[in-house]
C-alpha cells in the first residue's frame, strides 16, 4: 500500500497533467490526498480475510456499520469545512478512524496492533514464523 501510494502521489501530477492539461489542475492534490488512504485499504482487506477465516463475521458486522455512519459524519463535517479538499480528505481520515478507533471500541487492541504492522510487513512475516 505504501509503495502505490507513493507513487500515485509522485507520479500523479504530471500523468494528469499529461492525460487532462491544465483544466485538472486540481485533480493531483485530490489525488494524493485519496491515495493516503491505500495504506488502510490494503491493510484492512487483508485483516478481513483473516477475521472472516477466524469466524469473526459478526465483529466484521459491527465494525461495518459503524464505521459506515463514522465515514457518513466525517466526510460532512470535513466538506462543510473545507469543500473539494474536505471530501477527499474525509477517506483517508474515514478509514484511520475505522482501523484505530473503531477496534478499540470493541476491544479489539490486537487490530490496531496488527494494523500498524502491516506497515512493516517484515515484522509480520517474523511474528508468525
Amino acid at each position: 500500500g505504501i509503495a502505490i501510494t507513493l507513487g500515485i502521489v509522485i507520479f500523479g501530477p504530471t500523468v494528469v497533467g499529461l492525460l487532462y492539461g491544465q483544466q485538472y489542475k486540481l485533480a493531483p492534490d485530490i489525488l494524493g490526498i485519496l491515495a493516503l488512504s491505500m495504506v488502510f485499504v490494503f491493510s484492512f482487506s487483508l485483516r478481513k480475510k483473516i477475521l472472516i477465516a477466524l469466524d469473526e463475521t459478526p465483529y466484521l458486522l459491527k465494525f461495518s456499520v459503524v464505521s459506515g455512519i463514522a465515514s457518513l459524519c466525517i466526510t460532512y463535517v470535513l466538506t462543510k469545512m473545507f469543500g473539494l479538499y474536505g471530501t477527499a480528505l474525509a477517506f483517508p481520515v474515514g478509514w484511520l478512524f475505522a482501523i484505530v478507533v473503531i477496534p478499540l471500541c470493541f476491544n479489539k487492541r490486537e487490530e490496531v496492533i496488527f494494523f500498524i504492522k502491516t506497515l512493516n510487513p517484515k515484522k509480520l512475516v517474523e511474528r508468525t514464523s
